[in-house]
């Protein structure tokens, strides 16, 4: 996932390398909420295009300011082995 901060995109990337697609990098930031929030850390520093959020009225993600917007707190869920077969926690049997 690769944050165009020059326009507020986001797409995806072939690569991660830092030179070529700096946007493909990202931090974690712990909200009060206990969500968390996508930072981008792209060599492009723009104030208006920093967090991800996911824009549920337009169907899209892009990228915006703050983490003000419900679109920019996010829930982590990690894939566990179940039985040979990957699958999310809460849909694991």
């Amino acid at each position: 996932m690769n944050a165009d901060t020059y326009i507020g995109a986001v797409n995806l990337a072939t690569s991660t390398d830092y030179a070529t697609t700096s946007g493909t990098h990202w931090a974690l930031e712990t909200l009060s909420d206990g969500y968390v929030a996508l930072k981008n850390l792209g060599s492009h520093n723009n104030p208006n295009f920093v967090y991800l959020n996911g824009d549920t009225y337009t169907i899209h993600v892009n990228l915006t300011a703050g983490t003000g917007a419900s679109g920019t707190h996010w829930e982590i869920d990690l894939l566990q082995i179940v039985e040979g077969q990957d699958c999310l926690p809460s849909m694991c049997p």
